[in-house]
């Protein structure tokens, strides 16, 4: 259920931004996505990557090793701290820090 509902998340999530990013209607090149599930939170796709990371380890908890948290754990640090989120914030102050919308 986690991982369908994770995959689910990252699936709709990147859908509306492709739609968003393509929509003709869309003049204005200022505008970030705030539709659909880019309305509640900055990086749904992400979210959605992090409950596919902990259903895995919750699926493999009963025959793996309790050190195996490292895995999801380590993922959601990278994406967190390192690889993900800092990389597009850093990215979207360039384009959107004069819009006083952005917060």
């Amino acid at each position: 259920v986690g991982y369908t509902l994770g995959m689910g998340i990252e699936c709709i999530a990147d859908a509306q931004k492709y739609g968003f990013k393509t929509d003709k209607s869309n003049t204005v090149r200022w505008r970030w996505c705030d539709k659909g599930l880019w309305s509640l939170a900055r990086h749904p796709n992400y979210f959605g990557e992090m409950i596919i990371w902990a259903s895995i380890f919750l699926l493999a908890l009963p025959v793996a090793p309790l050190w195996t948290m490292i895995s999801p754990i380590f993922v959601w640090y990278l994406l967190r701290h390192k690889t993900g989120v800092p990389v597009l914030e850093a990215d979207m102050e360039k384009k959107y820090w004069s819009h006083p919308d952005f917060e």
